[in-house]
Order: structure tokens, then C-alpha cells, then sequence
């Protein structure tokens, strides 16, 4: 299992940048086993992390859900 790729999102309103100026990053992993065993329960992880104007990350977090 690998680290998932960060996925930019770019505004689709023609505006140079985001709202309140900030840039978010979001990451996910679908269908992984939540520990090595033949019974695990798959999961999906999934990160984020908020960055101001100037790059500095402002908010990062991350969970798991068995939610389909």
C-alpha cells in the first residue's frame, strides 16, 4: 500500500483563487484492509490538508470510514 497522490482543486469559475484564499489538498484510498488478516474490514481512507495564500498549511486531517 502506497501513499495516495495529493489532488489539487482548481476553481471552476474562472477566479485565480480559491475562496478566502486558500488552497486545499485531498487524498483517498478505497477498498484498503484495515490491518493484515484475512478478515479485515475494507476501508476508505481519506486526508486533507488546507493551506493559506501563502502555502503554509493551515488545517490537515484524515479518517476512515467503512461506508461504502
Amino acid at each position: 500500500m502506497g501513499c495516495p497522490t495529493a489532488e489539487f482543486i482548481t476553481p471552476e469559475d474562472g477566479a485565480e483563487k480559491q475562496d478566502c484564499e486558500r488552497a486545499a489538498a485531498k487524498g483517498w484510498l478505497a477498498d484498503m484492509p484495515l490491518r493484515d488478516s484475512k478478515d479485515a474490514v475494507a476501508v476508505t481512507w481519506f486526508s486533507i490538508e488546507i493551506s493559506d495564500a501563502k502555502g503554509k498549511p493551515s488545517y490537515a486531517n484524515s479518517f476512515v470510514t467503512d461506508s461504502p
